[in-house]
């Protein structure tokens, strides 16, 4: 609670309504004509001064006549263009009694008029005006101070956002796919280079292969006209009749089919196109592990993980 300077006692005290900190009422709604400032009340010229107490608008000829008047000449009128338009949404009247306020009440916290003092407020401790907007003043220049040495703050903040932060956010992530995109290409280059060594393997080994086949089959051709040729002359030698000569051009023949006698069995070899899918996985993610200087460890549970040589030292 705030201390009251000038405190002013009205008596008994009675029942506190909760009502508006401010106003000393419940929330009001302001009237249209309360918020339009934009218009002389009078005249409706472009208005260039607005009246506290009077909760009006006026241009500079209606000002004149309005400071004339003796109800009125003591109000605060305030130039438009100096002022916030928010405070001219402040009603300066009791919304209960419709009269001007007069007093602080320091127990509630609210602004109230005469009336108040002997209805809702009696009993209360009062203060003027006066010294409730000094205060507030004061409290004002101290939170103009804070927020601006606050906004200080934050303004040095962003801008180290801007300048130093937002750089770091961008370079980090530009590191971080360079590094994915280096590591990526050099375990491609790493199986791309098992590849070449299982190809070349399988295309050396097919190039022995052929070689040998051909050979076979050369020979194997060679003894079929062979054999076809003795199958021939044996034929032609069973219509000989004469002994003498079946037995010696016999005998001739049999040598030529011994010499030439070769096993027309299927050739023997091995399988040589085999592909081992899981020794050419192992033998790549080996070259993979091996590059980045890692190695792979087994766990007691039976899992697998890598590890840095540096990190096993």
């Amino acid at each position: 609670m705030p201390a009251a300077q000038t405190p002013i006692s009205t008596g008994a005290q009675t029942p506190v309504k909760k009502t508006n900190e401010t106003t000393g009422s419940q929330s009001p709604t302001i009237s249209a004509a309360q918020l339009h400032v934009t218009k002389c009340i009078f005249c409706d010229s472009p208005a260039v001064f607005h009246c506290n107490e009077c909760v009006s608008a006026f241009c500079h000829q209606c000002r004149v006549n309005h400071d004339k008047l003796p109800t009125t000449h003591n109000h605060t009128v305030i130039d438009l263009t100096k002022v916030d338009p928010f405070s001219l949404k402040a009603t300066t009247l009791c919304l209960y009694h419709k009269s001007e306020f007069l007093y602080y009440c320091t127990q509630c916290y609210h602004l109230i008029c005469g009336q108040c003092v002997t209805t809702d407020h009696k009993g209360h401790e009062l203060t003027d005006i006066k010294t409730i907007a000094n205060e507030r003043r004061e409290k004002a220049v101290k939170n103009i101070s804070e927020l601006k040495e606050e906004i200080e703050k934050i303004s040095i903040r962003i801008k180290q956002m801007k300048e130093v932060e937002q750089h770091k956010i961008q370079k980090s992530a530009q590191s971080a796919l360079t590094d994915i995109d280096e590591t990526a290409k050099k375990m491609v280059k790493a199986i791309s280079l098992k590849k070449e060594i299982k190809l070349n393997e399988i295309e050396n080994s097919m190039e022995i292969e052929k070689e040998d086949f051909q050979y076979d089959l050369a020979n194997k051709e060679c003894v079929y006209k062979q054999h076809t040729a003795s199958y021939e002359s044996l034929q032609r030698l069973m219509d000989v009749s004469h002994d003498i000569t079946f037995i010696t051009s016999y005998e001739t023949l049999k040598r030529d089919m011994l010499d030439s006698c070769e096993s027309v069995e299927k050739r023997q070899q091995e399988p040589l196109y085999g592909f081992d899918k899981k020794m050419f996985v192992q033998e790549a993610v080996n070259a993979i592990v091996t590059g980045f200087e890692m190695c792979l460890v087994g766990k007691e549970d039976g899992s697998v993980v890598l590890m840095h040589k540096t990190d096993m030292r």
